[in-house]
């Protein structure tokens, strides 16, 4: 498996473990980044979307889809930022920056690797 390969496995086991405790635990996952309690519905309909997304991930790295790795960088860098932005506007306190930073870093990790490989 490459070095991008193993970038995007580990995002989609990241992304999974996320979703599925927003799934069923996400007052705890919620509390971990400074957000209020939520019993909506909504959040755990999130979770569900994120740890199959998760999945997706997973997939396409175990088949190496490189072309799957190329398009996940901008759109991983366009939600860290959207993060950024809520912060920014006073929706959310400082604990979506962490989520951003892991975000960034994650999208370097595959973006650095895939270069190496060229």
């Amino acid at each position: 498996m490459s070095q991008a390969a193993i970038s995007i496995v580990a995002w989609g086991i990241y992304m999974m473990a996320a979703g599925l405790g927003l799934l069923f635990i996400p007052n705890t996952l919620l509390a971990m980044v400074g957000l209020p309690e939520s019993t909506d519905v909504w959040i755990r309909v999130a979770g569900l979307l994120v740890s199959i997304l998760g999945a997706y991930y997973a997939n396409c790295a175990c088949n190496n889809v490189v072309s799957f790795f190329r398009v996940t960088i901008p759109g991983r860098m366009a939600f860290a930022v959207g993060l950024i932005v809520l912060v920014a506007l006073g929706f959310s306190g400082p604990g979506l920056l962490v989520l951003a930073g892991i975000d960034l870093m994650g999208a370097v990790w595959t973006w650095v690797s895939l270069r190496a490989a060229a």
